[in-house]
């Protein structure tokens, strides 16, 4: 099931003395195992200059830790933080059926801003590969609001670097949470992890909601 959360909704609409904008990118579209994250950020435009202080750029460029310390501050700031965990079932579910990652990342971001209204007048987001088709797709599912679509748009805009920190963070959390809770340290889940080369057999058999078994990566790992 797609789970879309707010962790953080401290900003209203009357509260920013500038503009409001928002950001929008992922973690965790390239794995084998567990969720993609996409987290949106959105903040009255007077506060850029703090993300850009508290050294918010794209995730990953940064350390584990130091993304932990910069996503307390995000959470902890006048602004609104939503994050949608995608589970790799429903990943599955739109590869085999041929409407492409890109497509599932357009709806979800529709979602979001569907049942989380948005105050902000612009809303720059990182395209993860052709900025014209993505765009449509976004278009499809109805969202009307004034973009800006850039690859490595967490390269550019401070408002998407810290979207991204957040989006890496959940992710991280969330494989962790897998981890304890099945006792087997599956690396960080991308299949050129060796801890996770080595346990993807097992996991296969024991948790097999926990693979993106659409991924063609998985045909070239040993099963056995």
């Amino acid at each position: 099931m797609l789970e879309i959360s707010i962790l953080n909704n401290k900003l209203k609409c009357e509260d920013a003395t500038k503009h409001i904008i928002a950001g929008i990118d992922e973690a965790g579209r390239g794995p084998v195992i567990g969720p993609m994250v996409i987290a949106y950020l959105e903040i009255g435009e007077e506060n850029i200059k703090k993300l850009v202080r508290i050294g918010a750029r794209d995730s990953k460029e940064i350390t584990p830790s130091k993304r932990r310390v910069i996503f307390r501050h995000i959470i902890g700031m006048r602004a609104r933080v939503i994050v949608a965990k995608i589970p790799p079932k429903i990943i599955d579910e739109w590869v085999i059926n041929k409407k492409s990652l890109n497509a599932l990342e357009a709806y979800v971001i529709s979602r979001i801003l569907h049942e989380y209204p948005t105050c902000a007048e612009i809303i720059y987001i990182d395209a993860p590969s052709n900025v014209n088709s993505y765009t449509r797709y976004l278009k499809t599912f109805g969202v009307n609001k004034r973009l800006v679509i850039e690859t490595k748009a967490d390269k550019k805009w401070p408002i998407v670097a810290a979207a991204s920190i957040v989006a890496k963070v959940i992710r991280d959390e969330e494989i962790d949470k897998i981890k304890r809770q099945i006792g087997i340290d599956i690396g960080s889940g991308y299949p050129s992890d060796p801890k996770t080369r080595k346990n993807l057999s097992l996991i296969i058999k024991r948790y097999p909601e926990l693979v993106r078994k659409s991924w063609k990566t998985l045909k070239n790992i040993d099963r056995d």
